[in-house]
């Protein structure tokens, strides 16, 4: 299948966001996984769950990951909101992703429990 505008700027946002996390380049990280996180909402919430395609859920799944990887490894990581912020984002991963990125998503959320 053909990629359509929304594909390609979400899979570009979503590479540079993961690139971003592998270099600890936590800034770059938060701000393309934002870009990919708000690309994927939009998708997935414009029809039936059924017709929307799975990889849209992955792809949802895989940018609160590095979204929340990424607003705890800043400087402002020890501040109860900001650890809060990044709990909601692995909830709404685990509750609008798929199960690909589930047991990673679980782990942050431990660790971010413990933090708290």
């Amino acid at each position: 299948a053909e990629l359509d505008a929304t594909d390609r700027a979400a899979a570009g946002a979503l590479g540079r966001a993961s690139d971003a996390v592998g270099a600890a380049d936590w800034r770059a990280a938060a701000e393309h996984s934002a870009v990919a996180q708000e690309l994927a909402w939009k998708v997935l919430h414009t029809g039936h769950w059924t017709e929307v395609a799975p990889v849209w859920r992955a792809a949802y799944a895989a940018a609160c990951h590095c979204a929340a990887v990424a607003c705890t490894s800043v400087d402002a990581a020890s501040e109860r909101e900001v650890l809060l912020g990044a709990l909601r984002t692995v909830d709404l991963g685990l509750m609008l992703g798929d199960t690909r990125f589930r047991a990673a998503l679980l782990r942050l959320a431990r660790r971010l429990e413990t933090l708290l």
